[in-house]
């Protein structure tokens, strides 16, 4: 079972300005945890990320704060249960330029992040304002 939650300190205009934002691709970056409560950090295009796990009974508890270095926002946190097995992804609010992925196998925890296609990012974003590759006339 994956249960995801997520507490942020935003406004939905906030994420909506964030969301369809110009930002320069990331590159991959990955950590993997092995030991509960030991916690790792992962710095991916403009968002920095801490990440440990906790080790219930039936599941794997995975708590994630993260917040955008040229952001005014609090930081934001998201907690999930990992099985055995269990792996999502997702794009944070306001960050649609990178892919977040958790996985769980055996006791290990993977985080990783990755580029999102630029076609695919506009697509989710598809206004000429929003996209990556802006005309020279648009603000």
């Amino acid at each position: 079972m994956l249960l995801i939650s997520i507490r942020l300190g935003l406004s939905l205009a906030a994420l909506t300005g964030a969301f369809c934002g110009n930002m320069p691709e990331a590159r991959a970056d990955s950590i993997s945890l092995d030991t509960p409560m030991a916690a790792a950090s992962l710095h991916e295009g403009h968002v920095d990320m801490v990440v440990y796990f906790l080790d219930r009974s039936d599941h794997f508890e995975v708590v994630a704060t993260f917040a955008a270095r040229d952001s005014a926002y609090d930081p934001a946190r998201l907690r999930m249960r990992l099985a055995e097995g269990d792996a999502v992804s997702f794009a944070l609010p306001g960050h649609i330029e990178t892919q977040y992925s958790f996985s769980r196998l055996t006791d290990v925890v993977t985080i990783s992040a990755n580029p999102i296609d630029a076609k695919f990012r506009d697509s989710l974003c598809p206004h000429v304002h929003c996209r990556a590759e802006r005309p020279a006339d648009t603000p």
